[in-house]
């Protein structure tokens, strides 16, 4: 063999970020409270969060009419988003992955079911949450859902005593 390169993503499960119907998704519809707030989505709770230091835009992605409307204005360019978020940003992210799963047991039972697949967001322009055209992003919210999903196990295993 002239490279030894194992392709792990033939068996990973693939999702993508804006895909409503899949389990894993940021902008399927399981709603969560997070910090006494309750959010009808991840997309949603992470969008806002960006910009915890603005209220009246926060708000404006809050009452967003869609997860898709509220990623639109979490994206834009000129609202400034706060100092530290690349830093928090996976952070962000995970926390309303977690509270996601927790709070919605077909969303836990779905990521249970995977065991120790790999799961894999799909974007093909997105290098950070996704893997890319290329192959070669970071996959940051499939990384996030294994963290979710091994702190999920942990808690099991100390609510059952194991």
């Amino acid at each position: 063999m002239l490279f030894n390169i194992t392709n792990d993503l033939e068996e990973a499960l693939r999702f993508s970020r804006f895909d409503d119907q899949h389990l894993l998704s940021t902008v399927s519809a399981h709603s969560f409270v997070l910090d006494e707030e309750t959010w009808a989505t991840a997309e949603q709770c992470y969008q806002a969060q960006k910009f915890s230091h603005n209220p009246a835009y926060r708000e404006r992605i809050i009452q967003a009419c869609s997860a898709q409307e509220a990623y639109k204005l979490g994206n834009r360019w000129w609202p400034l988003k706060r100092g530290d978020f690349t830093r928090v940003r996976r952070v962000l992210m995970t926390r309303a992955c977690y509270c996601k799963a927790q709070q919605n047991p077909e969303v836990a039972a779905f990521l249970m079911g995977t065991g120790e697949q790999k799961l894999v967001e799909m974007s093909l322009y997105d290098h950070y949450w996704g893997i890319g055209r290329d192959l070669r992003g970071l996959n940051m919210l499939g990384e996030v859902w294994m963290d979710v999903r091994r702190r999920l196990r942990e808690r099991q295993e100390v609510v059952s005593g194991g």
